[in-house]
């Protein structure tokens, strides 16, 4: 895919210009796994540090150093098909780091985790030294969060969501709250969203329905809560 307009520059780098220097200095944590099922944990780190331009002995120094690091020492010979949801996470955080990435980009590291993995994944993220110096934090959207009376009814309340901004996807499911993730660009649909979901509340077992923004001070918060936990 081709740029419309614009340039993207990392560490100075012109991202078309040089485009092998700059994927060699970036590390991409995605928010949905992506692994290759039938590797092993260790396999997967060297792949993606010779990937990077590393040797095989930088790879497998890498891979030790990693899996140290992130404590999936003991998985090493492990497929990521028989990993737990949290280990899952941490894999793909090594993944990212393979290869001594300069540049962290990390989309909703901790997505799908309970409170407690979750906090753990950013305490890991910390001792990895994977914030640097500099952090960006992105916004594009809202949230919009249920509490239900039992478990959420996830496909019924998605239906109804994604009937009216179809882009919208879920965030985080618990026991008894479901939250979405919603792009500006259905702003618009909006109105009758919540019309709809008012209407149903009682067939979708919905107990209260709530919609927010993360603001930059709660992203400022956010940071400093973490640093001060090191």
């Amino acid at each position: 895919m081709s740029a419309t307009s614009g340039s993207v520059f990392v560490n100075g780098l012109d991202s078309v210009k040089h485009r092998d220097q700059v994927r060699s200095q970036l590390g991409l944590c995605p928010q949905h796994n992506l692994f290759f099922p039938d590797l092993t944990i260790v396999e997967q780190i060297i792949f993606f540090t010779l990937l990077k331009g590393g040797s095989i002995s930088e790879a497998r120094q890498s891979s030790r150093v990693l899996l140290e690091r992130l404590g999936l020492s003991e998985k090493a010979n492990s497929k990521s098909s028989e990993l737990s949801g949290g280990m899952k996470r941490r894999l793909q955080l090594a993944l990212s780091l393979a290869g001594g990435a300069s540049v962290l980009v990390l989309d909703e590291p901790t997505t799908g985790l309970d409170v407690e993995t979750r906090r753990e994944m950013w305490d890991l993220i910390l001792e990895a030294d994977a914030l640097g110096d500099r952090v960006a934090a992105l916004r594009t959207g809202y949230r919009l969060s249920f509490t239900t009376n039992d478990a959420p009814r996830e496909a019924a309340i998605t239906g109804v969501v994604t009937s009216f901004v179809r882009e919208a996807t879920v965030k985080e499911k618990t026991i008894y709250s479901l939250s979405y993730n919603l792009p500006s660009s259905g702003s618009s649909q909006f109105p009758e969203l919540f019309i709809a979901l008012e209407e149903k509340k009682s067939e979708l077992g919905i107990k209260t329905i709530g919609v927010g923004v993360s603001t930059l001070e709660e992203v400022f918060l956010k940071y400093v809560s973490l640093i001060n936990f090191r």
